[in-house]
């Protein structure tokens, strides 16, 4: 029993921190349901209700809430009620007053206004589709996909070997399978699959593919891997259709960056802030 009043206290703890993540949870109110809220425990005469777990799991990221189903929401509702019988017993032992618990308490409601004042101005960040448009007419080239696959072998004379060999006629896929070192596409025949620019994180293998024309292959490209040979399959172009939410996302964030940081300089500006952060610098 005490190890798992202990681990119930450990969960508590956990999905508080969750709740508490800046910026996690979505601006939006908990769902109602057409049934009356059922009952879930009485502290005295006070009742906790379904409706009370509901609003407590949307504080939650919107990725986890919807792992709160069956053993794991009858969890977190144990977590829920135990939170309010301890608090409420630590308020009656006057702990709330305490220096320490009153600075950790000013802390934990500076960082809940906090999101919430940045999640009202996020939810003020429009992306008309005629703007997403005129990006993706402005960086086309950002949206062009490249089907890839490659061989991966250790020293600049296999990979020679190699090219030679694909020089000859010898089929791409068949001296994947049977040289590359590359575990992940060996098996595929060396297929990569479709990337865009900026996907792959070595430079010098991605400038040698992305400039080759379809079914072109690239000469020896040395990366902190080994020696790659590759060959572009195919090159296509990324309708805006299939992009309008990637830009609408990438030009929201924009957006959001831009309007927080024009409203830290008004709020510093209204509130006469002088920051003296030299103070933390270490003497010379």
């Amino acid at each position: 029993m005490k190890m798992l009043f202990r681990a119930g206290v450990a969960s508590l703890h956990l999905a508080i921190g969750l709740a508490q993540q800046p910026g996690a949870t979505e601006p939006a109110t908990a769902p109602t349901s057409a049934s009356e809220p059922v009952i879930l425990a009485e502290i005295g005469e006070v009742k906790v209700t379904s409706q009370d777990l509901q609003n407590f799991i949307s504080t939650f990221p919107a990725n986890l809430q919807a792992q709160f189903q069956g053993e794991m929401r009858k969890n977190l509702a144990r977590q829920m009620v135990l939170a309010r019988l301890f608090s409420r017993a630590a308020t009656e032992q006057g702990l709330d007053r305490e220096p320490s618990a009153r600075q950790r308490i000013e802390f934990a409601t500076q960082q809940i206004l906090t999101n919430e004042y940045l999640q009202k101005l996020a939810s003020q960040i429009v992306v008309p589709d005629e703007e997403a448009q005129k990006y993706y007419d402005d960086h086309k080239a950002q949206y062009v996909q490249y089907k890839v696959r490659h061989i991966l072998v250790k020293t600049e004379e296999e990979a020679r070997s190699v090219k030679e060999q694909l020089s000859q006629g010898a089929e791409f896929e068949a001296l994947a399978r049977e040289k590359s070192q590359d575990e992940n596409t060996k098996n595929r025949g060396g297929e990569i699959g479709w990337i865009s620019k900026g996907q792959i994180p070595v430079p010098e293998f991605e400038n040698a593919v992305l400039t080759l024309e379809p079914l072109g292959i690239t000469d020896p490209v040395k990366s902190p891997f080994g020696y790659h040979v590759a060959r572009l399959d195919e090159k296509k172009q990324k309708e805006f259709g299939e992009a309008k939410s990637e830009i609408a996302n990438q030009l929201s964030q924009e957006k959001r960056n831009e309007r927080f940081e024009a409203e830290q300089k008004k709020l510093e500006e209204q509130f006469k802030v002088v920051w003296h952060l030299e103070a933390l610098s270490p003497a010379p």
